[in-house]
């Protein structure tokens, strides 16, 4: 129900008469020209704002577009070292974005996961990393990517520099070409047989597994049995 105050309030307004100022305004048709250029704006903004975007944002993988804030477009190199504290210890840069379980960086790069100690090299040397190499680090730290602390090696240079440096529990012996099987039987040429694949075995080791694996099966048959 419409209160009798709020009536007498409506009944004013709509008996009020124009003021001085808003007929001037009425006559001199400033009042039309501003609520047109109201509109021509509003228009404008709504053409704006239902304007399709120029890569949509299903495109946004592409391999070849880089990041994007809204419609700014970031380059590789600023959304990188944005990620990197340069204060570590030791004159190391470390990564404060994404890690795997090792603690070494991750960062996307052409729609793939890549390491961010890898990238780094590759963008300090412009060049890319060559077939079977790996970068290794000089510093002992994953999430380090200071292209000082940084090395291309392979993937036994590697282990060598992490059994020199003591980071290795244990450092096996090169077994390429061993005399004695995992036993200690020697390998005679009456010792030595071939595998499949011609990888050599200690004979005397086959017969002992085949007679386990006969004792075996001739228990579980005697226990079927009884």
């Amino acid at each position: 129900m419409v209160s009798e105050r709020s009536t007498q309030s409506h009944n004013r307004i709509k008996q009020h008469d124009p003021s001085p100022l808003e007929r001037h305004a009425e006559e001199s048709g400033v009042l039309e020209g501003f609520l047109e250029w109201v509109n021509a704006a509003l228009d404008a903004l709504g053409s704006l704002v239902n304007a399709p975007l120029a890569h949509p944002p299903s495109s946004r993988r592409d391999l070849k577009m880089p990041r994007k804030i809204g419609y700014i477009a970031v380059p590789f190199e600023i959304r990188f070292w944005s990620k990197v504290n340069k204060d570590g210890p030791g004159g190391c840069w470390l990564w404060t974005a994404a890690k795997n379980s090792m603690g070494y960086g991750n960062i996307l790069f052409e729609g793939k996961i890549r390491f961010s100690h890898r990238r780094s090299w590759e963008m300090a040397n412009n060049q890319k990393i060559p077939p079977k190499m790996v970068i290794c680090h000089r510093c002992d730290v994953p999430a380090c990517v200071n292209p000082e602390h940084l090395f291309v090696g392979t993937q036994s240079d590697n282990g060598l520099d992490a059994s020199r440096k003591g980071r290795l529990n244990t450092v096996l012996p090169p077994r390429r070409n061993p005399t004695h099987c995992k036993q200690g039987h020697e390998f005679t040429p009456e010792n030595t047989g071939r595998q499949t694949g011609g990888y050599r075995m200690c004979l005397i080791c086959s017969r002992a597994s085949k007679r386990k694996c006969a004792k075996k099966a001739w228990d579980l048959k005697k226990q079927a049995r009884a």
